[in-house]
């Protein structure tokens, strides 16, 4: 991500809610005295998870635990490789076509759809993972800040508080907010922010090549968006207005890649799995997606075969044609019984068919056999959900919900699960927390005072709901978040 756009978007967003993280341990930071110390990296996470939870309340960030799965195992391969961690990294998919990856401080990295779709190999995607690693770990946004000598002009504010306009597709919007705040120091601005992104590209592509990846998958990218940029100069994707490309930049990726004895990676099956999965979703009309993936496989449009049938059958799961789903999947089970996605898409088929039993079965044959698959427990617990089996679903969420307490998808379900069974005190406290860790505090307290409602006479669960208010709000502050509703 360009940084300085990313840098100043911060402070907006947490300037803007001030009054909400007032109270808060991760409050803006006092960024210490002109010296230029960094600031710690106990402060670098609490800038990185307000800006998080202001752009999960912004933007569509995917809940798909396959998709979830597999870009965070392709980012902590890659860290693994680092010997400058600070905190643990997070990586996060946004439903948005631009073509754009960012990095928070605080180790948080988000991939947008787009950009998944536009890298044509499982390296090439890694190597931007790689590019925005090395950017936390070099520290890049607190050294910017520590050059901005801790104030930040009005104007260099209106430059960055574009990123989520570009980010919510608003690109006009972001436009004319950049246009508006240019000023004499911009140029300066700029350099540094090329420096920074020079030394990812070197730092990256060694993280790149210990993770086992091509080196050439950089330089190769890179050119591609090179020649991407001379197509399009007057309308770019948000990927090239931060990361500045330049030919100078490329040749010395390209010559350091050229210093590994690398080969090019085996295709990998999970990836085209992936970017199906993706087009399959995110296409608007659920006929037009089954016209493209059928013409596909008809003319042999495709890197893998199996991947493109996996895309058709969930295109028509989605356009209702179960039994033209069925067959699809009857001949992916076979070339493959023990592939999970196709496992989930089969329970899924039959549950939207109307057939909630035999998907329970199907779905909890999978489960058994593999009860840690984060996407394998979501999808057991949904379908018992829809299958209007309530209690064995809550049974599971609790336990589930222990591994994986910041996953708001668990939560959603536990609500819809305790309220079908008349838990209205559960299912309000458990949607309070979907709404918290999805950026919305207001509306988990809401969700939380609602609770207090159906507590009863029962101090003690009285007393926990009202210590959940303090917590998410802070000390003193609960009457006004009353007087926000």
């Amino acid at each position: 991500m360009g940084l300085i756009f990313l840098f100043l978007a911060v402070l907006v967003f947490i300037s803007g809610n001030a009054k909400l993280y007032a109270h808060e341990e991760t409050a803006l930071p006092d960024l210490g005295d002109s010296s230029g110390a960094l600031i710690s990296p106990a402060q670098e996470l609490a800038l990185g998870q307000n800006f998080m939870r202001q752009a999960i309340h912004q933007l569509k960030f995917s809940q798909d635990p396959e998709l979830i799965q597999y870009i965070r195992g392709i980012g902590n391969r890659i860290v693994a490789q680092s010997d400058r961690i600070r905190h643990p990294f997070s990586f996060y998919i946004v439903d948005n076509p631009a073509l754009n990856a960012f990095a928070v401080p605080g180790g948080f990295i988000v991939v947008n759809t787009g950009l998944i779709l536009t890298t044509e190999s499982e390296d090439e995607l890694a190597s931007v993972l790689a590019h925005e690693v090395a950017h936390i770990n070099q520290r890049h946004i607190p050294r910017m800040m520590v050059a901005q000598e801790k104030g930040v002009s009005a104007t260099m504010l209106g430059i960055l508080a574009a990123l989520l306009l570009f980010q919510a597709g608003e690109t006009q919007a972001g436009t004319a907010a950049i246009a508006l705040s240019t000023a004499g120091s911009a140029q300066n601005q700029i350099n540094f922010t090329r420096a920074f992104e020079e030394e990812a590209d070197r730092l990256g592509i060694d993280l790149l090549v210990k993770a086992g990846y091509d080196a050439q998958a950089m330089p190769r990218f890179f050119k591609k968006m090179m020649n991407w940029s001379r197509l399009y100069d007057t309308n770019l994707p948000e990927f090239l207005r931060t990361h500045p490309l330049t030919i100078r930049r490329i040749a010395e990726t390209q010559d350091r890649a050229d210093r590994y004895n690398t080969q090019k990676s085996p295709p990998s099956s999970a990836f085209h799995h992936i970017r199906a999965k993706i087009r399959a979703q995110s296409e608007e009309s659920p006929r037009t997606a089954v016209a493209r993936f059928d013409s596909n496989l008809k003319q042999k449009r495709y890197s893998n075969r199996n991947a493109e049938e996996y895309g058709f059958a969930i295109a028509l799961t989605r356009d209702r044609q179960y039994g033209r789903a069925r067959t699809v999947i009857n001949q992916l089970r076979a070339r493959k019984p023990g592939q999970i996605n196709y496992q989930i898409i089969e329970a899924e088929n039959e549950l939207q068919a109307g057939k909630p039993k035999l998907a329970i079965k199907l779905i909890r044959s999978a489960y058994k056999k593999a009860p840690t698959n984060t996407a394998l427990q979501n999808s057991y617990i949904n379908t018992l959900v829809k299958a209007e089996k309530p209690k064995k679903a809550i049974k599971i969420l609790k336990t589930t919900i222990k591994q994986r307490p910041t996953d708001p998808a668990l939560y959603k379900m536990l609500s819809q699960a305790a309220g079908s069974i008349g838990d209205k005190l559960a299912s309000h406290q458990a949607l309070a927390e979907y709404h918290y860790l999805r950026g919305s505090p207001f509306k988990a307290i809401k969700q939380l005072q609602l609770a207090i409602k159906f507590a009863g006479d029962n101090k003690y669960l009285k007393a926990g709901l009202e210590a959940r208010i303090l917590e998410i709000h802070g000390p003193g502050n609960t009457k006004e978040a009353n007087k926000s509703h």
